[in-house]
């Protein structure tokens, strides 16, 4: 997709890949888990995951679709 605002494209894009992040930290538990290993602890996972898909994901991408979807009217003086 074609964005006509550079920043608004940064956001959309770098959405997914915190996605991602926060992802790969789930597996890593559920392989802790499985294993019998404390690779990383609930309190943790909380902040971490939970950061990442809510903060990163959800209001980075809307703030990128927000931007791209804004039109600002330019004054002419």
């Amino acid at each position: 997709m074609k964005f006509k605002d550079s920043t608004a494209a940064f956001f959309v894009r770098a959405s997914p890949a915190t996605i991602l992040a926060g992802m790969t930290l789930a597996c890593v538990y559920a392989f802790g888990e499985f294993l019998g290993k404390d690779w990383i602890f609930i309190p943790a996972m909380a902040r971490t995951h939970g950061l990442l898909n809510g903060i990163g994901f959800v209001l980075v991408g809307l703030l990128g679709w927000i931007i791209e979807l804004t039109e600002i009217p330019v004054r002419a003086d």
